[in-house]
């Protein structure tokens, strides 16, 4: 019979694993184990953080809905358990969904305040995870200063914790950051760090991952013969990954293959890719792959299939609302219709590129200044906290003070009381040793009279 002790063990064991070196998909089965012996125990805690772990295995799957419920589920059981990190994590996996519905501001706010409490508590793997998310809804807004600061406090945090797998993660991001810039030198000094990490942890999926983006940055530097002996190592394993994967793959084989002038074999590959994307859903994945047989036709003087590609590229760009995408599009329309002596049409999708260009310019304008906005309106709500707080803490010392002073103010009171209690004892002593029939006496005594004969009643005053 499994007792409490074990079942902590387990919980414990599995959150560590997630969060240093393990893929998560690996302890699947051990999750589900885990949350079923949780509940049979009855033991709340348990029950609510294996939760969070079942909502990271949907997350991981691209599930956000199923992930949403279980987050929420775990949260109010966490709340309950007053359990602080497993809210913070549930907090978190509720951030992404509104970040993928678009809500940049909400999930600003929300991400910041689960960092600040991440830091408020110590919760060093939450706090690394919140300045990833905030890079990279500061890439959206193409701050790439804050962008980098976020992604250097996260890569600060992993590094001095053990997070081996979020290291790797954060230099995929990078990667891709300089990649888009095309500063393909920083590029690949990241992603060559990510695979190190992945084969020390003998993460073989996210190892060939890191070597296709790897062969990517190769084939954009023009340097054909690495990324050919890169292909040769990855088809070895090629089986580890995802279909979706697996056609990036294939898209990397086809640009070797169009490289070579072998246009044939690189038409059948990129067709093979789109066929996966298609299957998949991958709506933009198969935009890019039009706009690279277009490119490739470009190359041959091949204007009627280039108009082709550049066409349904266009198209898919539309499905999948990518403004980048679209803008790609129309260039390359211009630039078949160009090669084919349209010039009718070429100038029409080059006025097209301009707007679209113009149109996304404009875009990125408002995202800075709306990622601007949210900075002011959240340090603008920090500094009211902060004034509130500063109140408070006036209000109490003010207290405080005023507090010492009664205090002072009922001794100097006591000893006062005690002075009087005592002169008049000794005055009564001295009136018995002198005679009676004095007027002076006489007098003295019926002053005494008025005296209290008991010293003040403290108990009562203490109730005042």
């Amino acid at each position: 019979m499994i007792n409490f002790s074990e079942a902590q063990k387990r919980v414990e064991y599995l959150e560590s694993a997630i969060q240093t070196t393990v893929v998560l998909i690996d302890l699947a089965e051990e999750i589900l184990s885990v949350e079923k012996l949780c509940r049979k125990i009855k033991w709340g805690a348990g029950v609510a953080r294996s939760l969070v772990l079942r909502a990271y295995l949907e997350d991981s799957y691209g599930r956000i809905e199923n992930s949403s419920k279980l987050y929420r589920s775990a949260r109010r059981i966490a709340v309950a358990e007053n359990l602080e990190r497993s809210v913070l994590d549930c907090d978190y996996g509720l951030s992404l969904k509104i970040i993928l519905s678009g809500n940049i501001r909400q999930a600003y706010f929300f991400v910041k305040k689960t960092l600040e409490r991440s830091f408020k508590i110590g919760y060093t793997f939450r706090l690394a995870y919140c300045n990833l998310n905030l890079g990279g809804i500061s890439q959206r807004a193409a701050f790439e200063e804050e962008t980098l600061n976020f992604y250097e406090n996260a890569l600060s945090i992993a590094r001095q914790n053990g997070y081996k797998k979020l290291e790797s993660a954060i230099y995929d991001e990078l990667s891709g950051l300089f990649l888009n810039k095309e500063n393909y030198e920083v590029a690949e000094r990241y992603i060559r760090k990510s695979a190190v990490i992945n084969r020390q942890l003998d993460h073989i999926s996210n190892l060939l991952k890191s070597e296709i983006r790897l062969v990517t940055i190769l084939l954009a530097k023009n340097d054909l013969r690495k990324a050919k002996q890169k292909l040769e190592q990855i088809r070895k394993q090629q089986k580890e990954v995802g279909p979706v994967t697996q056609g990036t793959l294939l898209l990397c084989e086809a640009r070797v293959s169009w490289k070579q002038k072998q246009y044939s074999n690189a038409e059948v590959l990129f067709r093979h890719a789109h066929t996966i994307f298609h299957n998949y859903g991958r709506v933009s994945l198969i935009a890019n792959t039009y706009q690279q047989q277009c490119e490739m036709y470009l190359s041959t003087k091949n204007f009627k299939s280039a108009i082709k590609y550049a066409s349904l590229s266009l198209s898919s760009g539309q499905k999948s609302q990518d403004n980048f995408l679209i803008a790609e599009s129309y260039k390359l329309l211009y630039e078949s219709n160009k090669l084919a002596g349209n010039p009718k049409q070429s100038l029409r999708y080059l006025e097209k590129y301009n707007e679209t260009r113009k149109s996304n310019d404009l875009d990125l304008l408002n995202k800075r200044l709306e990622f601007i906005e949210l900075k002011t309106d959240y340090e603008k709500q920090q500094a009211e906290i902060d004034e509130e707080k500063k109140k408070a803490e006036m209000l109490r010392l003010e207290l405080e003070q005023k507090e010492r002073e009664l205090t002072e103010k009922t001794r100097h009171l006591i000893k006062q009381t005690e002075a009087v209690a005592q002169f008049r004892d000794d005055l009564r002593a001295i009136l018995r040793r002198t005679p009676g029939d004095d007027p002076l006496v006489k007098d003295v005594k019926e002053r005494l009279k008025s005296f209290p004969e008991e010293q003040l009643n403290w108990i009562e005053f203490d109730k005042l």
